[in-house]
């Protein structure tokens, strides 16, 4: 029986932008000033191999956004094997496989398809725009490209040396070096501390058997979503759905069973040498809770609320350039909040200390700059909707995370009722001046002692 569902959305977890509302204003007025976004009801189904099935009826543009969500990333990938997801992904999307003899790149350019995939730690997440129209044509080749588990050396050798190519060009800047080496000190022996491309040198330990292993145990019906969102019918989409990914092969779901992460005991500093540098790179990391936990909303304010305090610590050095910045990053089981600066190398230990300062400002967030924060934020996610594009993805992560259905719908109501003791706790909870990881880039002959006085110092080569 068809049921009508009207469903919710899940919050990027980035920085959005600091509000230009009056810093006077207080909750009820963003209550009444702010409204959430408006979402047509949602069709939910399942077929009886278990894949969840949203589709949404939405009037507009005459293509349709087809997203089909593996709820398993690259946290899953095996040791040694990393970057394995990645790599699946790429070949079930390679132009050059045939659908019935013939090179998907021309079936998708006939039919007006384009298409992409997105792997994360926690997701891998194909995306298919077409015409309406050409629904009836799409589904069978979707199904067979994502249902296949066989891939011919030579592709995945092909593919492998183009990424491999990418891995080894790839210049990371300073600053996204340090916060990489801050997430694999927040997350430990958990897979979250890995990359989701994994390294050139696991890449090339790849075996065209490894990748129809990781097909076999995570492409499965029973752990997947299909959505469909365009100016269609529920009834006609389900005709086409059944036939194709009904086959589906249905199988054990893996469960989560990694190693929890931990926070540090004390100002844990890891200093990475490089005696030619002039600059330092500084990150300071802290472990969060999954993204389902009742934290999630309060800390999304609290990071936001962090833009202008991180900006006015970093204008107290001028004229000296510092930059300092903050992220946020949740994911199913745990995350990371961290905070980056770049300096010269000799105001290093300073701009450290001057961060810790900050955080200890942070806890007493008042309720003006409280107010101001959720009415940037509603307006932030009543943005996340307006395309067809951007509602299945948040159709997906909804499902992905298993949030309440209404999210959408009462987000707004969600969101004016924590309250200003909810946040400080939060952010005394998480940022604490006393226990936190600490990376350091930069010269260690000019770092070393000084930063001996914040915590306990690492020294690596």
């Amino acid at each position: 029986m068809m049921k009508n569902l009207v469903v919710g959305l899940i919050l990027i977890a980035s920085v959005v932008s600091p509000s230009l509302h009056a810093a006077g204003q207080d909750s009820s007025q963003t209550s009444q000033s702010q409204k959430s976004p408006p979402v047509p009801p949602v069709y939910f189904d399942s077929l009886l191999n278990g894949l969840q099935i949203l589709i949404v009826e939405r009037p507009g543009p005459s293509d349709a956004v087809i997203g089909f969500t593996i709820k398993k990333g690259s946290a899953f990938d095996l040791v040694g094997k990393e970057g394995s997801a990645d790599l699946l992904a790429r070949l079930v999307l390679r132009g050059s496989q045939t659908v019935n003899d013939r090179p998907l790149s021309q079936l998708f350019q006939e039919l007006d398809t384009k298409a992409d995939v997105l792997v994360t730690l926690d997701m891998t997440r194909f995306t298919f725009q077409t015409p309406v129209k050409n629904l009836p044509y799409v589904f069978p080749i979707l199904a067979e490209i994502l249902t296949r588990s066989v891939f011919p050396e030579t592709d995945v050798t092909q593919v492998k040396q183009q990424r491999l190519a990418e891995l080894r060009q790839a210049n990371q800047s300073l600053l996204a070096q340090a916060q990489a080496e801050c997430m694999k000190l927040i997350f430990a022996r958990h897979p979250y501390a890995r990359p989701v491309e994994g390294t050139a040198a696991t890449y090339e330990t790849i075996t065209p058997a490894d990748l129809s292993r990781h097909h076999r145990r995570f492409y499965l019906s029973n752990d997947s979503i299909l959505t469909v969102v365009g100016n269609v019918s529920a009834q006609a989409v389900m005709q086409l759905i059944r036939p194709t990914f009904g086959a589906m092969r249905k199988g054990k779901v893996v469960p989560s069973t990694f190693v929890a992460p931990t926070p540090p005991t004390g100002i844990q500093i890891k200093l990475f040498d490089r005696p030619q540098m002039r600059e330092a790179a500084i990150c300071v990391g802290y472990l969060t809770r999954g993204r389902d936990a009742d934290s999630y909303l309060p800390l999304v304010l609290l990071n936001q609320a962090l833009v202008q305090l991180l900006q006015q610590s970093a204008n107290a050095f001028a004229p000296e350039q510092v930059t300092i910045t903050n992220s946020l990053n949740i994911h199913r089981l745990a995350g990371a909040v961290t905070i980056t600066a770049n300096a010269p190398a000799r105001l290093g230990p300073t701009v450290l200390t001057n961060l810790f300062k900050m955080l200890e400002r942070a806890r007493e967030i008042s309720a003006p700059e409280l107010s101001a924060t959720k009415s940037s934020l509603a307006t932030h996610v009543a943005a996340q909707v307006q395309t067809h594009r951007q509602l299945a993805d948040q159709l997906q992560d909804i499902e992905l995370y298993g949030l309440a259905r209404d999210y959408i719908v009462a987000f707004q109501q969600r969101l004016d009722q924590i309250t200003l003791q909810q946040v400080k706790n939060v952010a005394s909870d998480i940022l604490s001046t006393t226990n936190a990881h600490v990376v350091v880039i930069g010269p260690a002959a000019e770092l070393a002692e000084p930063l001996k006085s914040v915590g306990t110092v690492e020294l690596v080569k």
